[in-house]
């Protein structure tokens, strides 16, 4: 009687283990069907970081991944809405760099991105605030 309670115990033990391990599979084939379809419809992927300074001016690369190679088309604008520069490309593979004049006080250029396939637009609002920080330190003196 003992060595049935046993096996039974261990049966049922044996159908939950195997009944999490198929549930954990399932939700992660899912998961990753989730991720390869959100993939294919932003085939096209959009990275803009700031690289560094020539003269004082900043400078950002724009890298775009354009595995289907879409027709891009990139647009920046100042703060008022006037177009600063306007192009469209449909390279597999796309960097540019463009500096600024950030010569006044505050500075706002919009980079737009638009891909005509997809209809996935990326927009990127790059800022230039100069502030005037002062710290007050006090330092207790023995």
């Amino acid at each position: 009687m003992k060595n049935m309670k046993k096996q039974m115990t261990s049966s049922v033990i044996k159908s939950i283990f195997t009944t999490a391990i198929l549930v954990s599979v399932l939700f992660l084939n899912s998961a990753n069907a989730a991720e390869d379809k959100s993939a294919k419809a932003t085939s096209t992927t959009y990275e803009l970081k700031y690289v560094g300074q020539l003269k004082e001016q900043p400078i950002f690369q724009l890298n775009i991944e354009n595995s289907l190679k879409e027709e891009v088309y990139l647009r920046l604008e100042d703060e008022v809405g006037n177009v600063l520069y306007n192009s469209k490309f449909n390279d597999k593979n796309f960097s540019k760099n463009f500096q600024f004049d950030v010569s006044g006080n505050s500075t706002t250029i919009k980079m737009v991105l638009f891909s005509k396939t997809s209809k996935h637009t990326q927009v990127f609002k790059i800022e230039n605030v100069r502030q005037l920080v002062e710290n007050v330190v006090v330092t207790k003196v023995d």
